[in-house]
Formats: structure tokens, sequence, C-alpha cells
């Protein structure tokens, strides 16, 4: 299966579509994201789309498994939820920025924090407080 971004004008995400392989192929039957754009677009009558990868997640392709895949295969650096916005400089797909305090690592294209988080267990569990800049246990 295909899986194209619906994107609105600002290149934010509004949905995901899936398509069949063969929509997606040209007539030597090699992948084409030109073909399946064209095959959303006159099903869909909406002229923004963008291939994305199901497996691919802070620019690492991963099996179906979990386990690290063909590294070839990473694209876009994340698959898209409704909302990510889809940079064109990058060719990546990015999260919301959860506060603004974080970072943008540019390799993975996913937001971290600007002092790196403890170590969780059972016992302690930590959640970002953007008004002190910190991790705080809850």
């Amino acid at each position: 299966m295909a899986h194209y971004a619906k994107l609105d004008i600002n290149g934010k995400v509004l949905s995901v579509n899936v398509i069949n392989n063969a929509d997606n192929k040209n007539e030597q039957g090699i992948e084409d994201e030109s073909i399946g754009i064209l095959f959303l677009q006159n099903i869909h009558g909406w002229a923004s789309w963008k291939k994305c990868s199901y497996n691919t997640r802070a620019g690492k392709y991963y099996n179906q498994d979990g386990s690290l895949g063909d590294q070839s295969k990473a694209f876009r650096k994340n698959y898209p939820g409704v909302g990510y916005i889809y940079d064109e400089n990058r060719d990546a797909f990015l999260p919301n920025k959860p506060y603004n305090s974080w970072i943008l690592n540019e390799e993975e294209c996913v937001w971290y924090a600007p002092i790196p988080k403890p170590s969780e267990n059972l016992e302690d569990r930590y959640m970002w407080n953007e008004t002190n800049l910190s991790w705080e246990k809850y």
C-alpha cells in the first residue's frame, strides 16, 4: 500500500490516504509519486499531495516488527499525522512543536527539549514544565 498526505496551501497535513500499490506505479511497474498524486487528484479533486512512508520515524526506516530496516527506504523523515507540516526545504514532515523552547533536530526532524529528559522508571515519571524550562516528576 502507498500512503499520501493531503496538504493545504501552507503544507499542513489534512489527512493521510492509502492507495493500492498498482495505483502508484508507472507503465513499467516502477513506483512513481507523480502517478499516485495524479490518481488521488482524479478521485478527490485536491491538488496538493506528498507521498509518505508508514515505516519512517525520526529519519529512520523500521521493519514491521519494530527493528531497524533498510535505511535506503527512509523517506521524508516522519510518517505524518493530521496537523503535521510538510517542509519543502527539508523535504520532511515535521510534527507540531510541543513547546516554544524545544529545538528541532535537523537530522531526525523531531523536536527535543533544551535539556535531556531524565531516565524514567516505574516510580519516576517526568513532564516538561515550560515555565521553569525543566523536567519535573509527576
